[in-house]
């Protein structure tokens, strides 16, 4: 799958890109890298190709390679799961939220709090 395709598919799903900005490979090449927002504690990814690989490059330098949209789905699910325990990231992203719920990863629940509203005169 070519950058450009994913792209249009992450947009098509409602993901969130936050911006572009230029990457130097290893190889010294100058390639597009865009930022996808959503991915916990990392704050946002940066997703490029290099070599006709897509590459998602998350904080602390840790790259994955990306096949397909559900690849994308995947990474963000262990950005959430790794830091769910801290703050404020005990919350999956909106942007990836349905797309948890579809896989059957998360589910949504109903909590019923009742609160006064009607206060008796002394």
């Amino acid at each position: 799958m070519k950058i450009e395709k994913l792209i249009l598919e992450i947009l098509e799903h409602g993901i969130s890109i936050s911006g572009v900005h230029l990457i130097i490979t290893k190889n010294k090449k100058k390639v597009i890298g865009y930022l996808i927002n959503g991915f916990s504690k990392s704050g946002t990814i940066t997703l490029y190709e290099d070599n006709s690989v897509i590459l998602a490059q998350s904080r602390y330098e840790q790259s994955t390679q990306i096949s397909q949209f559900d690849d994308l789905i995947s990474l963000a699910w262990k950005w959430y799961t790794d830091y769910k325990d801290r703050s404020p990231f005990e919350n999956p992203d909106v942007d990836w939220l349905p797309y948890f719920i579809e896989k059957g990863w998360i589910k949504e629940t109903t909590k019923t709090v009742y609160e006064i509203v009607f206060k008796q005169k002394s």
